[in-house]
């Protein structure tokens, strides 16, 4: 896989921009909240993309630091969005630099080969007691339970390190983190609705996109979703793992 190829859909054109770093902020705003009580200040954000997430930080006040390899995604993040502090590689940085390193849909991206080195990297890049925060599809997921390699979650060369809410415990604790928080959340749309694999379905669309006919099909459909996202989350079934491990 050629990775300067991926990333086209973070790069959205300027309009888009505010928007999005607007909404990253009201997602996140617990776990910032949550920072800012812990008094944590350096935050890297490992697989930045196009630094939405990195910038949305900044604005709440954390000193944010990225590292990306496109370079594709580098230059618009500094250009476009005005995210500045990015860099191409962690071994830039002294050990024991960062409060807390996010991991945001990366660790399934990484080679099974290269996983271990590199995640032993950034755990030596965190401060004492620092956080590793992140999510990664679950591969006991209710989506992948039913649809198998059909859901878009299973997706090599894109997707190879594959986790379950079981196995990221074992791994991570292996590694001398201490569990904080695991949980998994929300059932997809994607796999059942998409007429191909990696092409966006009618539920995935803006609200402009879809006509007054469909609207109460893709409104019917999203708050069934919803739910049953509620329903398969205390199986460990969600959709999404998501993380919380601290360094000792």
């Amino acid at each position: 896989m050629n990775y300067d190829e991926y990333g086209d859909y973070l790069v959205n054109g300027e309009r888009d921009i505010k928007k999005r770093i607007n909404y990253i902020r009201k997602a996140h705003a617990k776990t910032f909240s949550f920072l800012k009580k812990e008094n944590i200040k350096t935050i890297l954000d490992f697989g930045c993309g196009a630094g939405y997430f990195c910038k949305a930080g900044e604005e709440e006040g954390f000193e944010m630091f990225g590292v990306e390899i496109s370079d594709k995604l580098i230059n618009y993040a500094k250009t476009e969005v005005g995210f500045k502090t990015i860099y191409k590689a962690v071994e830039e940085f002294n050990k024991d630099s960062f409060g807390v390193i996010f991991m945001l849909d990366v660790i399934e991206h990484l080679k099974p080969e290269e996983a271990n080195k590199i995640i032993k990297d950034l755990i030596s890049h965190l401060n004492r007691n620092g956080y590793l925060i992140g999510n990664t599809p679950n591969f006991r997921s209710a989506n992948i339970n039913l649809c198998k390699e059909k859901d878009p979650a299973v997706s090599p060369p894109s997707h190879l390190c594959y986790f379950t809410k079981k196995t990221i415990d074992k791994y991570f604790i292996s590694l001398g983190l201490k569990k904080e928080k695991l949980y998994t959340s929300g059932m997809s749309t994607n796999s059942f609705f998409r007429k191909e694999k990696y092409r966006k379905s009618i539920m995935e669309m803006g609200i402009k996109n879809v006509s007054i006919k469909e609207m109460p099909f893709v409104f019917f459909i999203k708050v069934l979703f919803k739910l049953l996202g509620y329903i398969v989350q205390p199986l460990g079934m969600g959709y999404q793992i998501h993380f919380i491990y601290r360094k000792l």
